[in-house]
């Protein structure tokens, strides 16, 4: 015979479920700004130490093109999971409020919150994307102003 949990024990589950959820979202938006700035952080470091081979062959140069590139595509796969993971605890979230006492609902309601348009992931990604741009443009041709 199963037993129904208390409505306090339910009550204590979510509000565990809900304060892990929102921890989890601090975590993951604070990672994804992480992730950019360590990955822009590198390629301003493949921009610097290319100055050492800047009278390098082109196939050398070529090489830090490619890493620039490498780069690149692991900082985006990273945002990108990092994003899903977020998406994944607004959801929880959204369930788990749905689920809180009517008081709860209203105080939250209360604060109605505008639709985010552009959320981090798209400015961080374009910020990675033109880093990379203009680090392999650095990389392989060398300072614009000779």
């Amino acid at each position: 015979m199963s037993q129904e949990p208390l409505a306090s024990e339910v009550r204590a589950d979510l509000h565990m479920l809900y304060e892990a959820c929102v921890a989890d979202l601090a975590f993951f938006k604070t990672q994804q700004w992480s992730v950019a700035n360590y990955t822009l952080l590198v390629y301003a470091a493949l921009v610097g130490a290319s100055e050492f081979a800047k009278n390098a062959p082109s196939f050398i140069r070529g090489i830090g093109v490619v890493l620039v590139l490498l780069i690149m595509l692991m900082a985006i796969s990273l945002l990108a999971s990092l994003h899903r993971s977020i998406k994944v605890r607004r959801a929880r979230l959204e369930a788990i409020r749905a689920k809180l006492s009517a008081e709860f609902r209203a105080a939250w309601g209360s604060m109605e919150k505008e639709r985010d348009y552009l959320r981090p992931i798209a400015p961080l990604t374009s910020a990675v994307i033109i880093g990379a741009v203009v680090a392999a443009t650095f990389i392989y041709y060398g300072p614009l102003a000779k």
